[in-house]
């Protein structure tokens, strides 16, 4: 009996043994790579953001300076253009680089990190919206702010102009959706 408890206990002790080996021998594989990454050539920032900008399928760039919002914007059939993750462009908008076009930008407000146009209220009539897309920068100025019922729809009166709509849930008001439209006044290249 004596016997097969000493064989049990030098299993056992075997096995523990073996573990601890284990995990030495991977640390001590941990810490040579380490070791070997420290030695490879480092990638200057220049490189990574352009290796970043590559894997990047936004088409340009939303700024309000007035309340520090700056939100990269994606093409309409992208994944990423979708109100949980972004300040979406919807499907009606037609590009700022086309003659008279309407864009129209769609983002939550709120205290949610996903709460983009959550200062939204905090414009007014005459602060810059500004819009880079194609190498271009795009400056509106914001010439109206109105609330309509949340109906999912906004009416706007056609312009023949360029303009930029800005539309999210009143903060004030729940059964109201705020729209502020700015329009294009100067084009930079």
């Amino acid at each position: 009996m004596w016997k097969r408890k000493l064989g049990f206990s030098l299993l056992i002790l075997l096995i523990y043994l073996s573990g601890i080996y284990l995990l030495f021998k991977s640390q001590k594989n941990i810490e040579t790579n380490t070791v070997l990454s420290s030695t490879l050539p480092k990638i200057s920032l220049g490189k990574l953001k352009k290796v970043q900008e590559e894997n990047d399928t936004s088409i340009g760039l939303l700024s309000i300076h007035k309340i520090h919002l700056e939100k990269k914007l994606y093409p309409i059939q992208d994944s990423k253009n979708n109100i949980e993750q972004n300040v979406t462009i919807l499907k009606e908008s037609t590009y700022p680089n086309v003659s008279g076009s309407k864009l129209y930008l769609a983002a939550h407000s709120g205290t949610s990190k996903n709460s983009y146009f959550e200062q939204l209220d905090l414009l007014s009539i005459g602060d810059s919206v500004d819009i880079i897309f194609e190498n271009k920068k795009y400056t509106y100025q914001i010439h109206q702010i109105e609330k309509q019922s949340k109906t999912g729809k906004i009416k706007i009166t056609p312009q023949p102009y360029s303009q930029v709509i800005l539309t999210t849930c009143d903060p004030k008001e729940k059964n109201q959706q705020l729209i502020l439209i700015a329009d294009l006044k100067k084009e930079q290249t």
